[in-house]
């Protein structure tokens, strides 16, 4: 993760690589009828966003913005421990 955000090159490669992944889901009938279902089904729950966010998110996503996104919101009191 260091590597990919300190090195623009690094941080390319990762971004196209979720962008083929985002196009290939969306590119599948099941998925796209799965993706509105769970959007009319939890409307108003917080897992109605995408985890990865939208296409024009992520190309305008850079080290420094990744960087600023991890210090504000990837910190310990904003974690969950789950055991099973």
């Amino acid at each position: 993760m260091e590597t990919a955000l300190s090195d623009p090159s690094a941080l390319s490669e990762a971004k196209n690589a979720l962008l083929a992944r985002m196009e290939a889901a969306t590119s599948e009938p099941a998925e796209i009828y799965e993706y509105a279902l769970a959007k009319k089904l939890f409307s108003s729950a917080p897992w109605r966003l995408d985890a990865v966010g939208s296409e024009k998110t992520l190309r305008e996503a850079s080290g420094a913005s990744l960087k600023a996104l991890a210090s504000r919101w990837l910190v310990p009191n904003n974690a969950a421990l789950l055991m099973a």
